[in-house]
């Protein structure tokens, strides 16, 4: 939390002001301003999690990297995001009961973005096996992999694609 000393001394004081929700007006203008900056900071760090995927995917087809690397970037920018703003709200010095709200908020978009990346991991790879010169090969077991990735999908994140 940032010192009240500080912010006291600093801003002026008609954002000191108590406004609406019992947040200060300094409060009201900050929250959009963090949440640019987190998006921001997200996008970063989705694109280094993407560089890691493709070195530590180096031997796979060209083609599932690229699959999974292009269809993970939104799910991964709203999780890097929504992490990155659930720590910086408990610095950022808000109301007891608006941080509660933001936490849970933050914490409820954490989950569902993972759930989004898993779905999204899992359908990149049933379609990556799919196109295998195994699955030309055993015909009756291709029939296989839409159920197996449903089933993936179900007990990876809790909902089917």
């Amino acid at each position: 939390m940032w010192p009240s000393t500080w912010l006291d001394t600093t801003l002026p004081p008609i954002l000191l002001n108590v406004g609406p929700l019992g947040l200060k007006y300094w409060q009201w203008i900050a929250a959009p301003l963090l949440l640019l900056l987190c998006r921001s900071l997200g996008g970063l760090f989705a694109r280094g999690t993407s560089r890691v995927v493709k070195r530590l995917l180096r031997a796979s087809p060209e083609a599932l990297v690229l699959g999974l690397t292009e269809r993970t970037r939104r799910p991964l920018r709203l999780l890097w995001t929504s992490v990155l703003l659930d720590g910086l709200v408990s610095v950022a010095g808000f109301q007891p009961s608006a941080e509660l709200w933001l936490d849970r908020a933050t914490q409820a978009v954490t989950v569902l973005s993972f759930c989004w990346l898993t779905v999204t991991t899992i359908d990149v790879l049933r379609l990556g096996l799919a196109a295998t010169s195994w699955a030309e090969e055993h015909p009756s077991l291709r029939a296989l992999i839409p159920l197996g990735a449903r089933v993936a999908a179900i007990t990876g994140s809790g909902t089917p694609n």
